[in-house]
């Protein structure tokens, strides 16, 4: 792992907020209508699921690694937790039946991916230098 997050460092701080960010979206679900509820095809790059897991897990690797992250991208034990019950969650619908990226909100497990969303999002709002409302 080797990411130590330093709040003076400008690249630091910005993978937090992007963190921040992507899990303030998967805890809103009237975002999620709004960009995800027509077409995949004109989702946005950057916007679609399959780029909030990827940054999640494999470019911040704070969902495939998060007892590594603390202290480092994760800065508490509540954000380390909120961050593996977050990844639990997004595993039961990755590891499940394939679906469509318009279907992810009528999917059983979904509820349970926003409310772990949220969780992590309001552990680490609560650090950052902005806290927003959902």
């Amino acid at each position: 792992m080797g990411f130590e997050f330093d709040p003076s460092d400008h690249s630091s701080v910005m993978w937090r907020y992007n963190i921040i960010d992507i899990t303030g979206k998967l805890a809103d679900l009237e975002w999620q209508n709004s960009i995800w509820g027509d077409s995949e095809a004109s989702t946005p790059y950057g916007l679609r699921f399959d780029d909030f897991i990827t940054f999640l897990f494999d470019d911040s690797q704070i969902l495939a690694y998060p007892l590594e992250m603390k202290e480092s991208l994760l800065l508490d034990d509540d954000e380390v937790s909120a961050a593996i019950e977050l990844g639990r969650a997004l595993d039961a619908i990755i590891d499940g039946p394939e679906i469509h990226e318009n279907d992810l909100m009528s999917s059983p497990g979904w509820p349970h991916v926003v409310m772990a969303a949220k969780e992590l999002w309001v552990a680490m709002a609560r650090r950052g230098s902005r806290v927003a409302e959902l």
